[in-house]
């Protein structure tokens, strides 16, 4: 059975499309070859192949590499996806966490990794002791990296999700005012007025630079993720209306909390990295319910990598470790 482009299904090569993933993502026949054990000039051949098959040129030589035509960039999602899905589906089921040597990778702000990651890392080599964890900022293509199953899950709160994508609650938290011990309203009454006089840290994790920010997400390439965790809430108050004090704006939680604790700036920050820092850096935090706001922090996965019993484990015991915090 043959296609509009000519292609029979019935005598197709599958290496070839394999061939066209590689040099889809590398951009590079070298590397395309290096990533399949192909010589450059084994690659080159089927990249010829390719072109008779789909009647298109597929990739042309730029300044930045091969750079794919608009029919290249039609196929690209769909092979690399059905590739996907074949691998899942031909690949071994049975799985030993005490025996496997994989490393998985995981993509989160440093609140994740403060909370969350070291209880994670103790129970990830309890369970499997050869195996490796790899933990990625957000500033990473997280999309890209869990399309290509080289991101296993992703933590952080989001809005919209791929529908190739899935994801689980992992907890909730609140956000509570900073400041440092001896702070002139460590022990005076926080209000509007006050808050609105003092000097602030913003923090905004700014893990795009490329993508459309919209009231404290990004969305980029179908995904909308919470970019500015602490001090959005803040922002959207009426006191900032009146705000007189000056405002800094860092781009992670430690950044903030060494800033506060050695100045009498305040920041929100989520309650748990409060508590986990406070003893720490010499902080003390107060609840304060009229801009205090709860956000959930969420797994994200692809679907077809989640289904492997590698990234089914691993997702478990992360839900496991999270309902402990």
């Amino acid at each position: 059975m043959k296609n509009q482009s000519g292609l029979n299904y019935n005598t197709l090569n599958l290496n070839l499309l394999r061939v066209f993933d590689a040099l889809y993502k590398e951009r590079n026949a070298t590397l395309a070859g290096d990533q399949l054990g192909l010589t450059q000039s084994a690659v080159s051949h089927a990249l010829g192949q390719l072109r008779e098959l789909f009647r298109d040129e597929l990739f042309v030589r730029g300044a930045g590499g091969m750079v794919p035509t608009t029919r290249a960039i039609e196929l690209g999602a769909q092979i690399h996806h059905a590739l996907l899905g074949l691998k899942t589906a031909v690949s071994p089921q049975s799985f030993t966490p005490a025996e496997t040597t994989r490393k998985f990778t995981l993509a989160c702000s440093d609140y994740t990794g403060t909370v969350f990651v070291p209880k994670l890392a103790k129970r990830f080599y309890m369970e499997a002791p050869n195996a490796q964890l790899k933990i990625l900022p957000l500033g990473t293509d997280i999309v890209q990296g869990l399309d290509e199953g080289k991101i296993d899950l992703v933590v952080n709160a989001f809005g919209k999700t791929p529908d190739r994508m899935s994801h689980d609650v992992l907890w909730e938290d609140r956000t509570v005012w900073v400041m440092r011990k001896g702070h002139p309203c460590e022990n005076r009454r926080l209000t509007l007025s006050r808050i609105a006089e003092l000097d602030h840290v913003v923090i905004d994790l700014a893990f795009v630079d490329d993508g459309e920010d919209f009231d404290g997400f990004v969305r980029r390439h179908g995904l909308t993720q919470w970019n500015n965790h602490a001090g959005l809430e803040t922002q959207r108050t009426r006191y900032l209306d009146r705000h007189s004090g000056r405002t800094t704006t860092v781009p992670n939680y430690l950044s903030a909390i060494a800033l506060v604790s050695e100045t009498d700036m305040i920041t929100e920050l989520p309650r748990r990295f409060a508590v986990a820092t406070a003893d720490r850096f010499g902080l003390v935090f107060k609840d304060f319910p009229m801009t205090h706001r709860e956000g959930k922090t969420t797994a994200l996965w692809h679907q077809i990598y989640g289904n492997l019993s590698t990234v089914a484990w691993f997702r478990q015991i992360c839900r496991d470790v999270a309902a402990t915090l």
